[in-house]
C-alpha cells in the first residue's frame, strides 16, 4: 500500500462507524475487482489496504467485535498469501468475489445497526465457521497451502 502512513493518519481521524464503512466499501471494491481478469492488481490491493484498515480500528470496537475482525483479517491474508493461484482460476476469483460482498454486506449491516454505540458482537453478523470462511453461510476456502 502506498503512502501507508499517510492513509492511516487519514482513517483514523474518521469517526469508527465511518472507518467501518471505509472497510466495507473496500470489500465492496474487492468483490468487483476479484470478478473481473483484469482486476487483478486492484484485488490485490484492496485484500491489503482491508487487512490495514482491520488492524487499524479493531482496538476501537468491543473485543469480541475486535475478534470477528481479526478473524476476517486472517481470511484476507490467507486470500492474499495464495493471490498468485487465485488470479489463475477463475473459479477461486469468483468465490472471493462472493465473499467479499457477503463480508461487506455484513459490516454495512453493523454500521446501520449501530453507529458509533457499542458495537456488540452479536451486531456485527459475522461468525468464523470452521476457522475458515466468514459468515453463517460462507463458502469454504480451496486454497492450496503454499511452502
Amino acid at each position: 500500500m502506498k503512502n501507508r502512513e499517510r492513509i492511516r493518519e487519514r482513517f483514523m481521524q474518521d469517526a469508527l462507524a465511518v472507518r467501518l464503512a471505509g472497510l466495507a466499501a473496500d470489500l465492496s471494491r474487492l468483490a468487483s475487482s476479484a470478478r473481473r481478469s483484469t482486476g487483478s492488481a486492484a484485488a490485490l490491493a484492496m485484500l491489503e489496504e482491508s487487512q490495514y484498515f482491520i488492524e487499524w480500528t479493531a482496538a476501537d470496537v468491543a473485543p469480541e467485535v475486535g475478534e470477528e475482525l481479526v478473524n476476517l483479517q486472517v481470511i484476507l491474508a490467507l486470500w492474499r498469501r495464495a493471490w498468485p493461484e487465485v488470479e489463475q482460476s477463475q473459479p477461486q476469483r469468483t468465490l472471493l468475489a462472493v465473499q467479499a460482498k457477503q463480508w461487506s454486506d455484513r459490516v454495512l449491516d453493523l454500521v446501520d445497526a449501530t453507529g458509533d454505540r457499542g458495537l456488540e458482537s452479536s451486531d456485527l453478523g459475522l461468525a468464523t465457521g470452521d476457522g475458515v470462511g466468514v459468515g453463517r453461510d460462507a463458502d469454504v476456502l480451496d486454497l492450496k497451502q503454499s511452502g
